[in-house]
């Protein structure tokens, strides 16, 4: 499974990339990088907002169940994220900085699910006496929320990285 995940990460398909931001670019042809940018961002963080969600809802219930489940999507989506992003400014990547995207968006979705642990396990012992129907909805919040949370900031380092540079 890793070394799938390592391979899909560091081997992006630079015309998956290229397709996307050509349909982004028909789609909004008035936007600018930034503002494709922003729409990238917007629909990364709705993917990864639903995919955390869904892997939390039954991590909330039985606590044994691990949380990794969407780590994989997360890192492949946020290294997306950013590689489209340079995209979008017209930015061709080097191999350092496709593996430094790499590794930031390991970071990331692994500080991701360090603070949907903790927050699916205060909700656990506060929520399973008094309310247990509540637990897997706020294990859907949690999940939602660093989802989201881990897909703004992939995409605000992208855009300081990529977007703003001068040439």
């Amino acid at each position: 499974m890793y070394a799938d995940l390592a391979r899909s990460v560091l081997l992006a398909d630079e015309e998956e990339l290229d397709l996307e931001i050509r349909k982004l670019r028909e789609r909004h042809p008035e936007a600018d990088a930034r503002e494709l940018a922003d729409r990238l961002v917007a629909r990364t963080m709705a993917k990864c907002a639903a995919i955390g969600a869904l892997a939390s809802i039954p991590a909330s219930i039985i606590p044994l169940l691990p949380l990794a489940a969407d780590v994989s999507f997360q890192v492949r989506s946020l290294n997306g994220l950013a590689l489209a992003i340079a995209r979008a400014s017209r930015h061709r990547t080097t191999p350092v900085e496709r593996a430094a995207s790499a590794v930031g968006a390991l970071a990331i979705a692994g500080a991701a699910r360090v603070f949907r642990r903790g927050f699916v396990r205060g909700a656990r012992s506060s929520l399973a006496k008094r309310s247990p129907r509540l637990l897997p909805i706020a294990g859907a919040l949690a999940g939602a929320a660093s989802g989201a949370l881990a897909a703004w900031a992939a995409g605000r380092i992208a855009r300081e990285a990529f977007g703003s540079r001068r040439r």
